[in-house]
């Protein structure tokens, strides 16, 4: 007898195997030309060597099975697979099995009972204020962006993705991908948006965010991956893998969903920043039903090391965290380095600027805003060598004030970020000279005045400057 997912298909394994040979052959896959059937096992042609085409079968798939999966074993190269990833890999797709247990679930009859998820809250008894269909299905529809990132048809018409041209933030129109969130029992909470031309995730004000992709998940399967952002989770469930998202960093509510979930494994997979790292910590330590320990292995111990140290300047940034500091120690401890050393050899190879026009410098990390219908840049470079710019700092001016002039903005400026001394130097255009002097409390400005302790562009940089506009608009 044959399984698929631990459950057994009720039809015989002859019929199993024959029925995958025709759908093949009907596809011109030239695969599975022949197989012998004995009592203990189906021989069939490997897939995995001499292209398929073997003349006596060397691949054997066992009848029986004391821990109800499938096995598939090539007695010539070795190859050993469950019999959904053998499907899979059949029909061209390469996936940990999701597409062959769908393939056996859509062809045969298993024992199988849908397993559906514990989530029945009792606070969740009030009348849910929900979108109807039509609501969130009027933007149905595909959209090249969608396809950019690597989702197929499928997934597309599962999650009931949609494209809307013209959602209004503020003052502009922005065109957006659209994704119903959903509960358990498919009804749509609200829609979140992707805008397409920055990376920018729009949520209504004041919604509860529940786990996205709940309703949709595989309740078969025994594993979800958890991400932070809703395109990750939808790549993955494109690649064939089960997961869901926290459209963020989680809170309250999703830990509360998660620690209901029925799979026996959950995989946290964030962005691999400190922000990310710092939530899988936090989470790991909410989630009463883990039964695992975390082994870090020393070359990704190093990488995670890499994306705190530059996301927090190696821990001297103000948007510093305890858990940041925290994990560095650990890190540092499996990685078997000194993180100061590893960080500042880090930032020197990373912050080189040879080779890289003017124009490189001052675009290659560039945030553009608008306030009060002005116009606003703040580039910002990270270096150990600032007298690369700043020994050229009147070419570098003269290039701000062309970008004000050439592309109408009303301030420009290029913050140079000393990565050894902690602080930053400011260049700017000639115009935007007395809003710089009076957002950072300066008594004589002057181009490339250097700002102490400032290095973070979110917290130090641009508020002072917004203030500044605020008081004057």
């Amino acid at each position: 007898m044959f399984y698929v997912n631990n459950r057994p298909i009720l039809v015989s394994d002859e019929e199993v195997i024959s029925t995958l040979q025709s759908e093949l052959h009907k596809l011109n896959i030239n695969l599975l030309q022949f197989y012998r059937v004995s009592p203990k096992s189906i021989m069939i042609p490997c897939i995995y060597h001499k292209n398929g085409q073997e003349k006596k079968p060397s691949c054997g798939i066992l009848r029986s099975s004391n821990n109800n999966e499938t096995m598939v074993h090539c007695f010539t190269c070795g190859a050993i697979v469950s019999l959904e990833v053998f499907i899979s890999n059949a029909f061209g797709v390469k996936d940990i099995g999701q597409y062959g247990a769908d393939w056996l679930k859509a062809n045969f009859q298993t024992n199988y009972e849908n397993r559906y998820l514990d989530l029945d809250f009792s606070r969740d008894k009030k009348p849910l204020k929900v979108i109807i269909e039509e609501d969130y299905k009027k933007y149905k529809m595909k959209h090249p962006y969608m396809y950019q990132r690597k989702l197929n048809d499928y997934v597309i018409d599962l999650y009931d993705l949609g494209y809307d041209k013209s959602f209004k933030l503020g003052d502009y129109y922005n065109e957006a991908i659209t994704f119903p969130v959903k509960n358990i029992d498919g009804k749509c909470l609200f829609i979140a948006r992707r805008f397409i031309n920055n990376k920018i995730f729009n949520y209504p004000k004041k919604k509860k965010k529940p786990l996205y992709g709940l309703y949709e998940a595989m309740k078969d399967a025994d594993y979800v991956y958890i991400t932070e952002i809703i395109i990750n989770a939808l790549t993955l469930r494109s690649w064939g893998y089960n997961s869901v998202s926290l459209m963020g960093l989680g809170n309250d509510y999703q830990i509360e969903q998660i620690n209901n979930l029925s799979y026996r494994c959950i995989i946290f997979c964030l962005d691999g920043d400190s922000a990310g790292f710092n939530a899988t910590l936090r989470l790991s330590k909410k989630i009463h039903k883990l039964k695992y320990k975390v082994v870090i292995p020393q070359n990704m111990a190093g990488a995670m090391l890499s994306g705190i140290l530059s996301d927090t300047l190696l821990l001297k940034s103000p948007t510093t965290t305890s858990l940041d500091k925290e994990a560095v120690m650990e890190l540092e401890k499996i990685a078997d380095v000194n993180y100061q050393t590893y960080g500042f050899d880090m930032f020197k190879a990373g912050s080189s600027l040879e080779g890289m026009t003017k124009e490189n410098i001052i675009f290659q990390d560039f945030k553009k805003f608008n306030y009060d219908n002005q116009n606003i840049g703040v580039g910002q470079v990270f270096t150990t060598d600032v007298d690369y710019i700043l020994n050229e700092k009147e070419q570098y001016i003269d290039i701000l004030n062309n970008i004000c002039n050439e592309q109408a903005y009303n301030i420009v400026t290029l913050f140079i970020t000393d990565i050894i001394n902690n602080g930053s130097y400011i260049l700017y255009n000639d115009n935007a000279h007395d809003i710089i002097q009076e957002s950072y409390k300066l008594d004589r400005l002057k181009q490339g005045h250097y700002l102490k302790n400032v290095v973070s562009r979110k917290k130090q940089m641009i508020p002072p400057i917004l203030e500044t506009l605020e008081k004057h608009s």
